[in-house]
């Protein structure tokens, strides 16, 4: 039977609670981030920046509660588009312009603050995840301190007995986790050199589980419509790296948008990602969703296209989606509707649930293997 994983923020979250359990609930590292949706360590950085109209862009962010990275960005781009077709009795006496409850002067160049919190969130990233002093090498990532190397080989493990694996995340946990088991065990499509790069060319090793990263990932630049992949340096941060590229006329590919329409637009200008999303549609046999909220609890669900690609995807015949403990009733009958609703097939596949928490893919053993038979897929 194939099966085929989808990873969401809780993929990084159990990795969290994996270790906060093996410590005692100290952490191993200052460094190490407490993976979160909401990135609030991000949000408070950007309020001490000096620029006052970049401040007061964040100040609101923060009144209003908008903490997630992804609705940020989504937020400021809506922001421009709807900029364009504002009325003028939407403008006060400072001259600014009301959009979301958002008054923007209209000499801001919002592409501006956007970069900013793309960059913070960068920043963030790489010293959560490789600490101040580590490098790109994944032997000197943290959490991958020989004390707790065990977990990395039943993750690895776990990860490898998937035929493909599709992540949400834009950092790299996953690629850590599966280059330690070595790179001859996973396929992430990048392999003739470009002028600078590993250049995407689909060509994927037989017999090896593949990897996706679903609307892009730290590593990840794109030039004239190709994608590239930054290779590893181990005298050199991964920011850096991405410095260095942005410098040569590399964009970094990472979808930031507050609907699923607006991720569609991105993806579809973009060979590899518009690569990964029509695979989606081709997937065979089982898929098992973990970590994901699925559009619950949200105004809106933003990876709709996903979940509609999956779910039309002739030949998947069962898909086994994780829900937390909390409110798992809730959830579950939440997700049967949004699944009803996208679906255009005359009958859905056979859905599964199980309680995430019970399942941490860093400590049990045969996770796949537990998760299906405990399902009853």
């Amino acid at each position: 039977m194939e099966c085929n994983l989808l990873l969401g923020n809780g993929f990084n979250a159990a990795f969290n609670a994996y270790i906060s359990n093996a410590i005692n609930g100290n952490w191993l590292d200052d460094h190490l981030l407490n993976y979160s949706t909401d990135y609030k360590d991000i949000v408070n950085s950007l309020c001490i920046e000096k620029d006052k109209n970049f401040k007061n862009y964040i100040d609101w962010f923060v009144t209003n509660n908008v903490n997630n990275i992804e609705d940020m960005l989504g937020l400021l781009s809506d922001a421009d588009r709807v900029k364009k077709l504002i009325i003028s009795d939407s403008i006060n006496s400072n001259n600014e312009t009301n959009i979301f409850g958002m008054y923007v002067k209209d000499n801001i160049d919002l592409d501006v603050i956007r970069n900013k919190i793309t960059h913070a969130f960068f920043e963030y990233m790489e010293i959560a995840m490789l600490g101040f002093s580590s490098k790109m090498s994944s032997d000197n990532a943290p959490g991958f301190n020989l004390k707790y190397e065990y977990s990395h080989k039943i993750c690895n493990k776990n990860l490898t007995c998937a035929k493909t694996i599709f992540s949400f995340n834009y950092d790299l946990l996953i690629y850590y986790v599966l280059v330690k088991g070595g790179v001859s065990s996973f396929s992430d499509g990048f392999g003739r050199r470009g002028d600078e790069y590993l250049v995407f060319n689909g060509g994927f090793v037989s017999g090896k589980c593949k990897l996706y990263f679903i609307h892009g990932a730290f590593h990840l630049v794109e030039k004239k419509g190709k994608t590239y992949k930054l290779s590893a340096n181990k005298d050199s941060y991964i920011l850096a790296e991405l410095y260095k590229a942005s410098k040569r006329g590399y964009s970094s590919i990472n979808i930031f948008a507050s609907d699923t329409t607006a991720k569609i637009e991105k993806i579809l200008k973009n060979d590899y990602l518009k690569f990964v999303y029509e695979t989606l549609l081709q997937l065979k046999g089982t898929v098992i969703i973990y970590g994901c909220s699925m559009g619950f609890g949200q105004h809106v669900d933003k990876d709709e296209h996903i979940w509609r690609q999956i779910v039309n995807a002739k030949n998947v015949t069962d898909i086994i989606i994780g829900i937390p403990n909390i409110k798992y009733e809730d959830i579950k009958k939440f997700i049967v509707n949004q699944l009803k609703k996208y679906s255009h097939m005359k009958t859905l596949p056979g859905l599964k649930f199980f309680k995430q928490e019970d399942y941490n893919i860093w400590s049990k053993e045969d996770w796949i293997k537990a998760i299906i038979a405990d399902s009853g897929a």
